[in-house]
């Protein structure tokens, strides 16, 4: 048996708490993904949901940690620190967000968040217009509070602004 990570039990956390929110029918859950790369020696782990009674908008939690922080974990140094990044990514299909809405996401997730936001166009595929919050920081085992509170931005955003 072997020790897990911090990824691995921050991954435990963010799973169960996605997962309830679809097993109490809030939020449904449309894909999952458990990505190890062999190459890089990341692993990420995203799962897409939605609203239940609504179409159009998906979010997509992902959680990812490198060699970097699998080495602080391993040989720990004074300045790094194990866990995981996370970023959360809504996404549109065939048409874009609304000002108010993209306004709306960027006050609910507040000043510190990076967020990005992308229109991708294609000729075989529909318009994706995406908006994409990044943490820019390594969420530890010590935020578990902490990351279980973004799984409560994260339902009551997809239901309050879509």
């Amino acid at each position: 048996m072997f020790d897990p990570t911090a990824y691995e039990n921050l991954k435990v956390v963010l799973q169960g708490a996605l997962y309830e929110l679809d097993i109490m029918g809030s939020l449904k859950v449309t894909n999952r993904e458990d990505i190890i790369d062999l190459a890089s020696l990341e692993r990420r782990y995203s799962l897409t949901l939605s609203n239940p009674v609504k179409d159009g908008v998906t979010v997509m939690v992902t959680l990812s940690a490198g060699i970097k922080e699998w080495n602080a974990e391993a040989y720990p140094k004074q300045g790094l620190e194990p866990g995981a990044m996370l970023q959360v990514q809504y996404q549109s299909k065939g048409s874009s967000f609304t000002d108010s809405v993209m306004a709306g996401i960027e006050n609910w997730w507040g000043p510190k968040r990076d967020i990005e936001w992308r229109e991708i166009t294609s000729t075989s595929q529909p318009f994706l217009h995406q908006g994409i919050v990044n943490f820019n920081r390594i969420i530890t085992e010590e935020m578990v509070d902490d990351l279980e509170e973004v799984v409560v931005h994260i339902e009551n955003s997809l239901l309050q602004l879509f």
